[in-house]
């Protein structure tokens, strides 16, 4: 039963964090209206809090390395309901924007930790079960952020999309003290922080999640988007350059060049790609090609969510059982195969042609996510395994703003000449960003037969 409790507190974390990188979504309208702004400005109220936990995952990582990860792991649930209580009672769009930058810095704590927590608190053979029920509330919680943020803004007012996440935080700050192990004695002290490569990773992430959502404009070609992509060269190399000289680098990036580390991280971010840029494309396939309403697009799209509710406890189960590589490679295989799926749809496509493609894919992906993870955490020794958190939630948050970058230019020519209308542009573009996905998805196979287990070592001085 503590094995239990403890996989739900920090799966919490994963689900109020994807839950509000989802649900302020469908309050944007609204909040145009309220603060009297226009649809620019608001979109900083995504964009802040995406850069903020991109941007900070690395430092957060080493943070917990170095204090402790359960200490950051409650600090992250504390500043993120502060953040919501900033955001719930704003009376500005800067208050607003506030709001969204505090939890943006908790959402960074506790997205950086929760592994560390995991392998920390759980015997080894259960860790693909808990990063599979992980998995499967991250999953709901992003899936639930329209319907959810629908119904609160219709019922009782856009702040509660906020405010709801004071007393679930409150919650699982109490089960966190309760059922979470303390910490281990660390030999590493703050005043060894790195503060320059800090510095470094923070500017160059955070500019290139700006350059990536198109946040200084649509022209990518003009003087604000050269001078972001400059200062993300000078920083990266900087950075690089910081991390290999100091004696405590935020990031040890020999041991993520290995080839089994480095394999495992290539994989997850191809799959995210997909993922992402696919399900960018799918309302726009579904209602203005195969002209189907917004409840029955959605109805579809709820696959995915609903496909992982059953896989990824499954998964991390088999994982456990067989090895995470095998339920991987397998995965990924199936990833390929529905992919490439997708280039069958078209305007006389069956509902039952949709729907299998959609589940085989959702099957796909949800094993594969899972066991991803539970493969490339088994490599994390205990003083590391923060770093490791903060690698793997990294190449998330950048796979996916990638993915949305580069298949939301197929929205804007499906061929090189002019079609004779939206709808026949948007299905020659999506099979070609089917095309491109499907390459995404071999490469993700390809990576993912490179990829190696390792031993965690799940106590220091072991």
């Amino acid at each position: 039963m503590k094995n239990i409790i403890t996989i739900l507190v920090i799966a919490i974390g994963t689900f109020l964090v994807n839950l509000d990188a989802s649900i302020v979504n469908i309050a944007l309208p609204t909040l145009c209206t309220d603060f009297t702004v226009d649809i620019q400005d608001v979109s900083w109220v995504v964009l802040i809090y995406l850069c903020a936990v991109g941007g900070l995952l690395l430092f957060s990582g080493k943070l917990g390395d170095v204090l402790g990860s359960k200490r950051i792991f409650i600090a992250g649930f504390l500043v993120f309901a502060l953040g919501s209580l900033f955001c719930g009672m704003a009376e500005h769009i800067y208050t607003m924007y506030l709001g969204r930058l505090v939890q943006g810095i908790g959402a960074a704590c506790i997205m950086a930790n929760f592994g560390a927590i995991l392998l920390q608190n759980l015997p080894a053979e259960y860790s693909g079960r808990a990063f599979g029920l992980n998995t499967v509330l991250g999953g709901i919680g992003y899936a639930m952020g329209a319907p959810l943020g629908g119904w609160l803004i219709h019922s009782v007012g856009w702040r509660w999309i906020f405010l709801i996440n004071i007393p679930v935080g409150a919650l699982a700050i109490t089960a966190a003290l309760v059922c979470l192990k303390k910490d281990q004695p660390r030999e590493s002290r703050l005043e060894h922080f790195d503060l320059q490569g800090l510095l470094f990773s923070l500017t160059s992430i955070t500019f290139f999640l700006l350059i990536l959502t198109r946040a200084f404009g649509e022209d990518i070609f003009s003087t604000p988007y050269f001078g972001a992509a400059a200062l993300v060269l000078v920083c990266t190399l900087a950075f690089i350059r910081r991390e290999f000289k100091t004696e405590h680098p935020i990031l040890e990036i020999p041991i993520f060049l290995k080839t089994g580390i480095a394999a495992t991280i290539i994989a997850n971010m191809a799959l995210v790609i997909v993922l992402a840029g696919l399900n960018f494309l799918f309302p726009f396939y579904f209602m203005e090609v195969l002209n189907m309403n917004v409840a029955r697009t959605g109805l579809f799209l709820m696959c995915f969510p609903a496909v992982s509710v059953v896989m990824s406890p499954l998964a991390g189960y088999l994982s456990d059982k067989l090895g995470a590589k095998k339920i991987v490679i397998l995965a990924t295989a199936v990833g390929v195969l529905s992919t490439a799926g997708f280039y069958s749809f078209g305007p006389h496509v069956s509902t039952m042609g949709i729907l299998f493609i959609f589940v085989c894919f959702g099957i796909a992906l949800a094993s594969f996510f899972t066991s991803n993870i539970t493969l490339f955490m088994s490599n994390a020794p205990a003083d590391k395994a923060g770093m490791f958190t903060a690698v793997a939630s990294s190449g998330t948050t950048v796979g996916s703003a990638l993915g949305v970058s580069i298949f939301t230019n197929f929205l804007e020519t499906g061929t090189g000449e002019v079609l004779s209308n939206r709808a026949s542009q948007i299905d020659a573009g999506f099979h070609y960003a089917v095309i491109l996905a499907t390459v995404f998805a071999l490469v993700a196979l390809g990576a993912s037969m490179l990829s190696k287990s390792g031993q965690p070592v799940l106590s220091e001085g072991e």
